[in-house]
């Protein structure tokens, strides 16, 4: 029992000799306290930003320096002067919404809308590209788009996406026209990966190869939705990370560091299965706009602040150095970087500094 005592006695001082003060963990060994690493603007990278249909809402605390333009149905007249402002904030392409033609009154009205913007006397020197709807196919998982017999109507929307790939200012990576899938983690199917090659083998026979790319949502693990991607997109962006969940008080004032490490994790993800990440970014987010009893932290616009967001953008995103920004007119969120009167193009000038050489 002595030796065992003596024994004893000796483990604990050893321990208690071992663990000094200089091996204890401190604040600064939390992965939250690294600083985040600053990648140099060596490189153009393609900005893509939505384009949005709205309906003003009395509460914009700001003017557009084109004034309180026809946002619902299309302004050729302002879109003129978005097309400049965006060329000159190193915008490469705009999304613009379009519903699937089941319900086809939706689609005729997205249709309308950019057809009054292709209207635009300078319209063809901004690139476009479709961000695809496919709500209207009522999926869901236990009506998945085989067994609802609608993959033949989900094919058919791309091919009305047609003559718009087939237009000079259509936006395409390797000659593979862009498409963004809206909520692509609901795209309920047995086999994605079948019904994403049967699309593409679809739209090849008529000349036209495809570059998608599927959103999710924010904060999602990559693996969460993995059968929905792998081996059928291109590439992967999580949608709305302001937007999202900005009731938590550390990740409104963490959200710079919190971003760096997701999508670090998930440019390296998808990378090893063959899919890029496109980081999703904004300059401000004023959620009291839409409702003002909101309790989600708004985001003020701040020159540092939105430079921050875009160097960790240029952390995360994968090979192709794919970015989009929400958004570029969606005044009624606060998320805009269009011009306005009370802070000019200062946000343009930062993009365009941020994530183009010249």
């Amino acid at each position: 029992m002595k030796i065992f005592k003596y024994i004893t006695i000796l483990t604990i001082g050893l321990v208690a000799f071992a663990c000094s003060d200089d091996d204890n963990p401190t604040a600064e060994d939390h992965f939250m306290a690294q600083p985040i690493p600053q990648i140099p603007v060596d490189t153009d990278y393609i900005v893509g930003s939505p384009y949005v249909s709205f309906q003003w809402n009395s509460a914009v605390p700001e003017t557009p320096s084109a004034g309180n333009y026809d946002s619902q149905y299309g302004d050729p007249t302002a879109y003129a002067l978005h097309v400049d402002q965006a060329l000159k904030g190193g915008i490469d392409y705009f999304f613009f919404d379009l519903r699937s033609a089941v319900k086809i009154t939706e689609h005729n009205t997205d249709k309308a809308f950019i057809a009054k913007l292709q209207s635009a006397s300078n319209a063809a020197s901004m690139k476009f590209a479709i961000s695809y709807n496919f709500g209207a196919l009522g999926l869901k998982d236990s009506n998945r788009i085989e067994d609802a017999g609608k993959v033949d109507a989900f094919i058919n929307d791309f091919e009305l996406m047609l003559p718009y790939m087939q237009q000079a200012n259509y936006m395409k990576i390797n000659g593979k026209a862009v498409v963004q899938i809206e909520r692509g983690e609901e795209l309920y199917a047995n086999d994605n990966a079948a019904v994403y090659a049967q699309l593409r083998a679809h739209m090849a026979g008529l000349g036209q190869e495809l570059y998608i790319i599927a959103t999710q949502r924010s904060w999602s693990p990559p693996a969460r939705y993995e059968f929905r991607y792998v081996g059928g997109v291109d590439a992967v962006t999580g949608i709305e990370y302001n937007r999202n969940n900005l009731t938590n008080y550390d990740r409104y004032i963490m959200l710079h560091k919190m971003l760096e490490v997701n999508w670090t994790y998930q440019r390296d993800w998808f990378a090893d299965n063959g899919l890029q990440f496109v980081p999703n970014i904004s300059p401000s987010i004023n959620p009291q706009i839409r409702n003002s009893r909101s309790t989600d932290w708004a985001i003020v616009k701040d020159p540092q602040y939105f430079s921050d967001m875009c160097n960790v953008a240029r952390v995360g995103t994968g090979t192709d150095k794919l970015v989009i920004l929400d958004s570029f007119n969606d005044w009624n969120y606060g998320t805009q970087i269009e011009a306005a009167t009370s802070y000019g193009e200062a946000y343009l000038d930062i993009l365009k500094k941020e994530f183009k050489v010249k």
